[in-house]
């Protein structure tokens, strides 16, 4: 009694929500999806601003930057190597020089410098460096042009002034000319300018004017003057013009400023980092104590719904104990009533069944006395045919006594092949095994009917099946016309005795629907349907199914017969043995027509369990 307030209470509290508008429930169930959308979607955002702050917060790479100046050192060394290397040619004098001009270092190593170092400063994804890089490569270029034209002017200058010192050793030391041309070609050689250019240009003129033989020396001297002067261009042109220097000291001060952006960047980066973080943390902290709170209400709540369920599940128990009790009733009755629908069938064909045994009966009870008179005069022959070969075995007999035991035993054989008596008691006994054999198929049949093993599944055919039920209500459908039309079909996977039934029942149903004479037609026919299915129509020519109660025949205890005739329960049970075995049944029928039923089975049902709603339609 004092939980009766509360529960008043509880329903009191819950009245108003329950009686909220439709549309409000709708909203608020509506709305919950965009409340989740809208907290994960600003949760990623929070977590992707961290993310964001954490990654351009990074240490920089100290690894990358201390390799970038490596390189930068070693271009600076590589020109420095090239610069050293032309003027140490440049002033060397031209007797003591190599032939060749050997370059400190491989265009591979310098590439392969560049590359390296292009590939170290693209972390730092800053576009002027890129730039500078650019200029760098082609500044490099350029120098590597100008070394190459000084190597090239160098090997010709050596080449001309070795050729002119022979030329001028074989010419003598008293011609006055040739002192002078080697004088200035000296001069030219050890100090490049336009004066001693003008003193060689002088010699020449000087030689070629007295016309001596001496061309092969001012060819030279004409060669040494032109390659010294393109030498010296080249010189000047790797030296004090390559910007290659300049560019390694820019890209130097740029790349140093640029990791000074990127660690202030960082630096900054990463206060906003603490303070997004602490703000972060603060909002973790309200949430925290939000859930702890939560958890604690849902705990207490919990607790009461353990409580509830406990006593729920004690409640739901006793109950499921009744429902099963009640499912076990209600199977048992399912059961007896179709038994007893099974029972009031065949009760109403005892009197016809009744006759049909009787008939053969009567004619093997015929047989069996007309048998039964005709045995005297079987055992008279046989006792007169032993006493015949009693005499025919004795040792001494009068032949007057054989000769009349021998005519009395042919007389009584003439006698009896002359009434046909052995002929008539063959037939007669043929009778009586027909009629025997008659009852044995009737009962047989009745038994498969009235047995209980629903459930057991076998082969069937449902030819013989229909043969079945028309020879066990052969009573009930005499006096009307039997079509048969039985198609080839495969036998089907079914419980017999259940088909069997079905097949009862609508036959029964149509015998009760003709009148009892010729007119009266019932055609059972049979056939395949598709490819894995089979059908079997019963069919009657009777008052037919009126439109308004054609969709309620199949419902239990539904009938139109009079009180005490029928239970309402024979074409439900149709309906559910086909349902079980995973087919459908299928009515058309007219007012003062007739009627068709038919039942279509699967040859291999999946299961016995499937439901199959009924089809209606009006002939």
């Amino acid at each position: 009694m004092a939980a009766a307030p509360q529960r008043q209470s509880k329903r009191a509290s819950e009245a108003p929500l329950r009686q909220q508008p439709a549309a409000r429930r709708f909203a608020l169930h509506a709305r919950r999806p965009f409340r989740v959308t809208g907290i994960l979607l600003v949760t990623g955002i929070l977590i992707g601003g961290w993310v964001f702050l954490y990654l351009q917060a990074r240490q920089v790479d100290l690894t990358a930057q201390n390799e970038i100046r490596l390189h930068l050192a070693h271009l600076r060394s590589i020109d420095t190597r090239w610069n050293d290397r032309l003027i140490n040619l440049r002033n060397s004098q031209v007797a003591t020089r190599d032939v060749d001009f050997v370059s400190p270092i491989t265009p591979t190593t310098l590439a392969l410098t560049q590359h390296e170092l292009a590939v170290r400063a693209q972390i730092l994804a800053n576009p002027a460096i890129n730039q500078t890089l650019s200029e760098l490569k082609n500044a490099f270029n350029a120098k590597i042009q100008s070394v190459d034209r000084f190597a090239m002017a160098h090997r010709a200058l050596t080449e001309s002034f070795k050729a002119f010192n022979a030329h001028a050793e074989a010419a003598g030391p008293r011609d006055r000319a040739v002192l002078r041309m080697v004088a200035a070609v000296n001069a030219l050689v050890a100090q490049p300018n336009p004066e001693t250019r003008v003193g060689v240009d002088e010699a020449i003129a000087g030689m070629e004017s007295e016309r001596r033989g001496n061309e092969p020396i001012v060819r030279r001297g004409r060669e040494i003057a032109e390659t010294r002067s393109v030498e010296e261009d080249a010189f000047r042109e790797a030296i004090f013009t390559s910007s290659v220097g300049q560019r390694i000291e820019t890209l130097s001060r740029a790349i140093d400023h640029e990791f000074q952006r990127v660690v202030d960047d960082g630096e900054r980066y990463r206060v906003l980092l603490l303070f997004y973080s602490a703000i972060l943390l603060a909002l973790a902290s309200i949430l925290a104590m939000r859930l702890v709170s939560s958890f604690r209400l849902i705990r207490r709540i919990n607790q009461k719904l353990r409580e509830s369920n406990d006593s729920l599940e004690k409640r739901v128990g006793e109950r499921t104990q009744e429902l099963e009790h009640a499912l076990d009733q209600l199977k048992q009755h399912e059961a007896m009533l179709i038994q007893s629908e099974k029972m009031s069938s065949l009760g109403q064909m005892v009197a016809g069944v009744a006759h049909e045994v009787n008939t053969p009966l009567a004619y093997v009870k015929s047989s069996l006395e007309s048998v039964g008179r005709q045995l005297p005069r079987l055992e008279t022959v046989h006792a007169e045919a032993a006493g015949l070969l009693a005499l025919l075995r004795a040792e001494s007999v009068a032949e007057a006594d054989l000769a009349r035991q021998f005519a009395l035993v042919s007389g009584l054989l003439d006698e009896m092949q002359g009434g046909h008596v052995l002929q008539d008691m063959g037939g007669l006994v043929n009778d009586g095994l027909y009629g025997i054999t008659q009852i044995g198929e009737l009962v047989q049949n009745l038994r498969n009917f009235s047995r209980l093993d629903r459930s057991k599944l076998d082969q069937f055919d449902l030819n013989e099946g229909a043969a079945s039920a028309l020879a066990i209500t052969r009573t009930s459908l005499r006096g009307r016309t039997i079509r048969k039309e039985f198609g080839r079909i495969p036998r089907i996977s079914c419980s017999p005795s259940q088909i069997n039934q079905v097949l009862l029942n609508l036959i029964n149903n149509a015998a009760q629907a003709t009148r009892d004479d010729a007119t009266g037609i019932v055609t059972i026919r049979t056939g395949v349907r598709g490819v894995d299915e089979v059908f079997i129509d019963v069919e009657d020519n009777g008052h037919g199914i009126p439109e308004d109660i054609l969709p309620k025949i199949f419902d239990p205890f539904f009938t139109t017969k009079d009180v005490g005739k029928g239970t309402g329960l024979g074409l439900a049970i149709v309906y559910k043995i086909v349902e079980q075995h995973g087919g459908r049944v299928t009515v058309a029928s007219k007012a003062g027509v007739g009627s068709r039923f038919t039942v279509v089975l699967p040859v291999r049902p999946d299961r016995l369990d499937r439901p199959a709603a009924p089809a209606v339609a009006s002939a």
